[in-house]
């Protein structure tokens, strides 16, 4: 039986074709299956609004491809995230407005990035770049083009990121200089590896006192940055931290009511205070969750497992905490000395 949109040509290939804004498109295939395929894959970008033809897909203007990836960022980014793109975009259209997507080549977006990091570090430029990589990455997830010329534009950084954590000395003169009204969310931040914008989100409803030794929180999909819900114990520390707290009859009431649901500056400027107090080098906020992470590693629990409580999106990203278990592994080797004893070895080679 014919299937609409499917014809077998006369030298045993296969023509599919579609129709499109009044236009008809054909294209050929190998195969019948490879033709059905593609055809069906075109009809599904047609439905979800997805699809642009040639034509269109030369000629996409750079504005419209910035004005879709703010609308899906909207709804799928934390709200800090998108402000930050927000910012970029109002950067980037000096230079690559009233360009099409085409047009835009390797060169001139390094261009762009050397006259960035005149007036900014390597770092945020790194950033910049890696933002408008995924601009064109999800123009081309679109439809709207077929390269991504930011990919060809090297990072400064691309491999020299280090992850500071704090010793327990260090800890302890930190908490010396923190301000009491913060000293709880600081050390709940040490025992759960929770990100300040978590931490300032969570609400009642989210924790669980019942289960386990001391109890869990749950940080939900809307509020994780790899949009995945995932549940972390507390340790006794945490748990301290939450029977110290009043607890809300209304279960959407958040738990750390002083920062009212928002990630501000008012953690972070108190934070950053007591670390100039303590006269701490490059230690933020987010240094506490390296902190947690690093100490997950370095007593022994295994990387999947970190990336499970740290909510990591890929094993590369906890994979930056791996040197530290190397004492580990080296001990756990160790155990194998007796077994892998050359002299023996030898000898019972020998015997037989």
């Amino acid at each position: 039986m014919a299937e609409r949109g499917l014809k077998q040509l006369p030298d045993k290939r296969w023509q599919y074709s579609w129709m499109f804004e009044g236009r008809y498109h054909r294209k050929i295939a190998r195969t019948k299956t490879e033709a059905r395929r593609a055809l069906e894959s075109i009809r599904t970008k047609i439905a979800e609004g997805r699809y642009m033809d040639k034509r269109q897909e030369q000629h996409t203007p750079f504005e419209q491809a910035c004005k879709r990836f703010l609308e899906w960022g909207k709804s799928h980014l934390r709200e800090s995230t998108f402000v930050g793109d927000v910012h970029l975009v109002k950067l980037w259209k000096p230079h690559f407005g009233g360009k099409s997507l085409d047009r835009i080549r390797p060169d001139e977006i390094e261009n762009y990035r050397t006259q960035r990091v005149e007036n900014t570090s390597k770092r945020t430029a790194d950033y910049d770049l890696s933002r408008l990589r995924r601009l064109f990455s999800l123009s081309i997830k679109w439809g709207l083009c077929k390269d991504n010329p930011a990919k060809k534009v090297d990072l400064f950084h691309a491999d020299r990121r280090k992850d500071r954590f704090i010793s327990e000395s260090e800890e302890a003169l930190l908490f010396q200089y923190l301000d009491p009204r913060i000293a709880g969310h600081v050390l709940f931040l040490l025992n759960t590896g929770l990100r300040t914008g978590e931490l300032a989100s969570l609400t009642w409803e989210n924790v669980d006192l019942r289960r386990g030794p001391f109890g869990y929180v749950t940080v939900t999909a809307d509020k994780s940055k790899s949009k995945k819900t995932r549940h972390v114990p507390l340790t006794e520390s945490a748990r301290k931290v939450l029977d110290s707290l009043p607890r809300s009859i209304r279960s959407e009431d958040f738990v750390f009511s002083r920062l009212n649901g928002r990630n501000d500056g008012l953690l972070k400027k108190a934070f950053k205070k007591a670390v100039e107090k303590a006269k701490l080098k490059e230690v933020s906020l987010h240094t506490l969750r390296h902190t947690y992470a690093s100490r997950l590693v370095m007593a022994g629990v295994d990387l999947p497992t970190v990336k499970e409580l740290m909510g990591h999106s890929s094993i590369q990203t906890t994979m930056r905490y791996a040197h530290l278990s190397r004492p580990h592994l080296e001990e756990a080797v160790s155990k194998l000395r007796k077994s892998c004893d050359w002299k023996n070895a030898t000898q019972q080679a020998e015997g037989a």
